[in-house]
C-alpha cells in the first residue's frame, strides 16, 4: 500500500515532532514578580522598584 520511504518519512517526522514537544513536559507555569525573574541585578528591577515605592498604589486608577 506505502512505500518504504514513505513509511521511513512519516517515522522521521514523528520523531521529529515527539522531539520538539519534549520540553513542553518540564515547564513550569507561575506568575513570576520582576526581583523573582529578573533578580536584583538590573538597572530598570531598581528603577521600577523606587517607583512602586513611590507610588504605592498600584494598578488601580486614583480616586477623587
Amino acid at each position: 500500500m506505502y512505500s518504504s520511504a514513505r513509511r521511513s518519512l512519516v517515522h522521521v517526522a514523528a520523531g521529529t515532532l515527539v522531539a520538539v514537544a519534549l520540553p513542553v513536559l518540564g515547564m513550569k507555569t507561575q506568575n513570576l514578580t520582576l526581583d523573582q525573574e529578573f533578580g536584583d541585578s538590573l538597572p530598570i528591577v531598581a528603577t521600577y522598584n523606587r517607583v512602586s515605592d513611590a507610588f504605592p498604589g498600584g494598578s488601580d486608577p486614583a480616586r477623587r
